[in-house]
């Protein structure tokens, strides 16, 4: 009879890179279910017989409930947190309610699954496992067509019964959702196509998975023309991961070396997991290591010390040929920096300090400072000659600069982002939104401090602009360019965040957006700085904010904080403050000069000798610890609190973290 493998370890690591994953609630969610994380084999039977799979059926069977105590015994005392029950198909394991008591009384609370999805849509199946406590379900879909998925798992009723599945968990908002394609020939030409096919399922459904991209492993009982190489699955996987940015959709990837997809390697599942193959005496070691191996080359790749390797088996059939080297970045330079990832090191170019609002906490001193296109596109093939590849084109407005498209266009031309960070207003221009697609601005952050217009009107200044700014919003949207919301806390506005959350939840994330971020009130402007009445404490903002996040969460998204810059320490707002999540990105900061942009340099790794060869001074300098930091837990990853602000309200309201 064909038995289990042993028992697996999942765990999450407390390596550097894992501060670095994608900013998307979605995706922590499902991070979460992999960190100490037992993978627990409750046997090979399974109801279905895909031609992919490379588990032996021949004589499969479920373990017993006694056999499977034995595994829980053998991983007692790891304090392990969640359990995820991995087969054949779990879903029609006999005993499956004795399963659950089981690991409850291994102290192991919360479990899911890994499923084919067919038995879960029969009747209120899935409602019953929900009530047993069901807390995440991986389910398998390969293909948006009906014709392919049934093909594949040689089950004509398949993909109706899997559609049954997916609704149902429209009942069950709590359960964290994952889908798993297994890449092959006949599928991988189609990744694109399913990554729309699971975003519909927000209007259809209401559910919003991640979805898992995994590289088919070779194996004898595979045929020889469903395996497609890694290259080649990889180009499709590309694409499929970008439509995924485009539509906000968590897309993530499994089986292929990073050196295939350089620049997306933070979306691949290894990148946060390491599974552990534990032996009868209870040792373990990387269970990828029995499977997986790297060649001579990748000694010189950078994405050495983090890529899990290529599939032994796979270069057993296809060589090494395709996986080559990628060049490991000078320690000086934006190490870690991507096109177009919303992640790692960045420069932002203040493209003048000029502005048709007038927000009483912004940045800018000195207004009206204009700066030379010819002068700007120097320093940006300066910038991109350093290594420098994500770029944020500020202001001021940046929209008023008449040579923004040609910037953004010179830097995606040479493989570099371009992220617009601005107010909105000019964007009501549908015309000005179609140059700036064209010149390759994928992505913008747009500022929205109010919903309410006598509110707006007294931060922005203006009593027309509001209406000029949601269309800005339709606009982008409409040119395809993701949009995220960013919404300062002010003296003016944080009684109303909780309003502006349902705004937000009922007004734009129609429209595609999903991502709304916030931000505390930033003291860089020496006149507010002044005025104790127009800076709140951070101890009369908490209770607005919390409140806002519920609705957030009740309404199915996240508010996520803004940059860690922003000071939401943890001593005040708990375990929703900034402190411990990372080590604060360093910043630096250049302010433009006639004729020339200024620059804003931040990341968790921005060389020094690299920046100030730009002229640029330490931003974070406008933080401090004081008494109670100096024995806080959290002293190495928070900021403190801005220098002005304990100058305006004192040290009261912080206290050390034990």
């Amino acid at each position: 009879m064909s038995r289990p493998a042993a028992v697996s370890l999942d765990v999450q690591l407390a390596t550097p890179w894992l501060g670095r994953l994608p900013a998307d609630p979605s995706l922590a969610s499902l991070v979460n279910w992999f960190e100490r994380t037992l993978y627990l084999d409750v046997g090979h039977r399974c109801d279905q017989h895909c031609r992919y799979c490379f588990q032996d059926k021949a004589g499969a069977r479920f373990l017993s409930l006694g056999e499977l105590e034995g595994s829980l015994s053998a991983a007692r005392g790891l304090k392990l947190r969640r359990a995820i029950l991995i087969g054949g198909e779990p879903a029609i394991h006999p005993d499956l309610e004795g399963i659950v008591r089981s690991l409850s009384r291994a102290g192991i609370g919360e479990w899911g699954m890994m499923s084919n999805g067919f038995e879960l849509g029969q009747g209120r199946r899935l409602d019953r496992l929900a009530d047993l406590g069901l807390g995440f379900c991986q389910l398998s879909l390969d293909s948006p067509h009906p014709s392919i998925q049934n093909f594949l798992c040689r089950n004509p009723r398949l993909f109706p019964r899997l559609a049954a599945t997916l609704a149902g968990f429209n009942r069950h908002p709590g359960v964290v959702l994952a889908l798993n394609a297994v890449v092959t020939r006949l599928n991988a030409g189609h990744l694109v196509a399913l990554v729309r096919y699971v975003d519909s399922m927000r209007s259809k459904t209401g559910i919003r998975p991640s979805l898992i991209l995994t590289h088919a492993k070779p194996h004898d009982a595979m045929p020889a023309n469903l395996m497609v190489r890694a290259s080649e699955a990889a180009q499709a996987v590309r694409l499929a991961l970008e439509e995924g940015r485009r539509l906000r959709l968590p897309v993530l990837f499994r089986n292929l070396p990073f050196c295939l997809l350089d620049g997306w390697e933070r979306w691949s599942t290894d990148w946060f997991t390491v599974l552990r193959r534990m032996d009868s005496k209870g040792a373990a070691r990387p269970q990828h290591d029995a499977e997986a191996r790297k060649a001579a080359v990748c000694g010189s790749c950078r994405h050495f010390e983090t890529c899990p390797g290529f599939l032994s088996r796979y270069a057993e059939r296809y060589g090494e040929a395709e996986f080559r080297p990628k060049e490991r970045r000078s320690s000086t330079g934006p190490a870690g920096a991507d096109a177009g990832l919303g992640e790692g090191p960045s420069v932002s170019l203040l493209l003048g300090t000029r502005c048709n609002l007038r927000c009483p906490f912004c940045y800018v001193t000195e207004r009206g400072l204009g700066v030379s296109l010819r002068q700007t596109m120097a320093m940006v093939e300066r910038l991109l000659a350093s290594g420098w590849r994500r770029f944020l084109l500020a202001g001021g407005e940046p929209t008023l600069f008449p040579g923004t498209a040609e910037v953004a266009a010179k830097i995606t031309s040479a493989g570099g982002s371009a992220v617009l960070v601005t107010n909105g207003v000019k964007l009501a221009d549908r015309e000005l939104c179609r140059r700036l697609k064209a010149a390759g601005v994928s992505r913008a952050m747009l500022s929205l401090h109010a919903n309410r217009s006598e509110v707006f009107a007294r931060i922005s200044g203006s009593a027309e602009a509001l209406p000029l700014v949601l269309q800005g919003f339709s606009n982008l949207v409409a040119e395809g360019v993701a949009v995220d919301v960013h919404h300062v806390l002010s003296a003016e506005n944080y009684r109303f965040f909780p309003e502006f959350v349902r705004f937000y939840a009922a007004r734009l994330r129609r429209l595609g957006l999903t991502s709304l971020s916030v931000s505390n009130l930033i003291l860089v402007n020496p006149r507010l700085s002044r005025r104790k009445a127009a800076v709140p404490r951070l101890s009369e903002v908490r209770p607005f904010l919390e409140e806002g996040a519920r609705w957030a969460r009740e309404m199915g998204f996240e508010v996520c904080r803004g940059a860690s810059e922003d000071a939401f320490p943890e001593c005040v707002f708990g375990p929703a403050g900034n402190a411990g999540a990372r080590r604060p990105d360093q910043r630096w900061f250049a302010p433009p000069t006639s004729g020339r942009p200024g620059l804003i340099f931040a990341g968790p790794r921005v060389g020094l000798k690299d920046v100030r060869s730009f002229g640029a001074r330490d931003y974070n300098a406008v933080f401090a610890h004081g008494r109670p930091c100096r024995v806080c837990a959290r002293k190495d990853a928070c900021l403190g609190i801005q220098s002005d602000y304990a100058r305006l309200h004192g040290w009261s309201e912080i206290k050390a973290v034990a």
